[in-house]
């Protein structure tokens, strides 16, 4: 064999020493990170279940705010036409229903299952639902309302959206 030949063959020289010990780092990373989750969870963790799911957590302080805000809300100060205020009454109304309706329920199968995917996915559509009604209502308040709703409005608006 020519000298050629031999070096393709050895491993070693064609990845170099140094690359096999990192690729072996690496799985030995990826094998320790996977295994010891699934170690916690067969021997059972002693830790106490979470009472409310990720997705409650992070949600309800901002829909307890929307609730608070759009029941503040007054349209009939609004220099709007009267059918404009009958539609952003309507979105109101919608959305104080959502809250104490839907929503909640939603929010209660999402705390009993906090794992759950389509659970949280479940409160996810429809908090986005919910937004775009109150988007609609805080477009209205931006040209119609009296400027302290229309920027409680809009404060309100983006702590959903942060949520």
């Amino acid at each position: 064999m020519t000298g050629k030949a031999q070096k393709q063959s050895q491993p070693s020289e064609r990845y170099g020493l140094r690359a096999m010990g990192i690729l072996r780092i690496g799985a030995i990373a990826v094998l320790t990170t996977v295994s010891v989750p699934l170690c916690a969870q067969a021997t059972g963790s002693t830790a106490p279940a979470p009472a409310r799911s990720w997705v409650s957590a992070a949600v309800r302080p901002a829909l307890a705010q929307v609730g608070e805000t759009v029941g503040q809300v007054n349209v009939q100060r609004w220099k709007v036409r009267r059918n404009v205020r009958q539609v952003v009454n309507g979105d109101i109304e919608s959305i104080q229903q959502d809250l104490s309706g839907t929503l909640a329920g939603l929010l209660e199968k999402a705390d009993a299952a906090p794992g759950s995917i389509p659970a949280a996915f479940a409160v996810y559509r429809n908090v986005d639902a919910l937004y775009d009604t109150l988007l609609r209502v805080v477009e209205t308040a931006d040209f119609a309302a009296p400027r302290d709703e229309a920027e409680e409005l809009v404060t309100t608006l983006n702590r959903l959206e942060s949520a």
